[in-house]
């Protein structure tokens, strides 16, 4: 794991309805978001689709001041 694994996808800013989707799943972490997104089937996640996913994706290329993901790899496509 890296270092931004760890970040709680609090820093991410993400909407209440994506972010309260994600945390009521166990997706607390971008190492859990990341998780999340290679097996779907691993997380009980309702209401995260292609609109949230997008959202997601969008707010880490937006990376938080403070918060680094230059040696991130994109989770998202």
């Amino acid at each position: 794991m890296q270092d931004f694994d760890h970040i709680a996808i609090e820093k991410l800013n993400l909407s209440r309805r994506t972010y309260h989707s994600l945390s009521r799943g166990g997706v607390l972490t971008i190492g859990n978001l990341r998780d999340f997104y290679t097996n779907r089937d691993k997380y009980h996640v309702r209401n995260v689709g292609d609109k949230s996913l997008g959202e997601v994706a969008r707010a880490l290329e937006k990376a938080p001041e403070g918060v680094t993901f230059s040696s991130c790899p994109r989770v998202f496509s």
